[in-house]
């Protein structure tokens, strides 16, 4: 099982290795310039954030949003396969 910290650092390594991503002073990390998106290249988000935030996703589709599975999917999983 996935820990948080393994989800964040894995998307964290992805997205300093993208040419898209940029250190912004007084900030960090940013895709793009900060709070400046571009369709489809770049969020102008503060990584650091948004890596760590289960339900966000690479703008470039790097890395996609970890979903939970609905607690009634969990429980026919768990019946069906005893």
């Amino acid at each position: 099982m996935e820990t948080e910290q393994n989800f964040k650092q894995q998307r964290l390594d992805i997205c300093k290795a993208c040419p898209q991503s940029e250190y912004t002073f007084g900030v960090g990390l940013t895709c793009g310039n900060f709070v400046r998106p571009v369709s489809g290249v770049s969020c102008g988000c503060k990584l650091t954030w948004k890596t760590a935030l289960k339900n966000q996703q690479c703008p470039q589709d790097k890395w996609m949003p970890i979903l939970k599975k609905e607690p009634e999917t969990e429980t026919k999983d768990i019946l069906k396969n005893g």
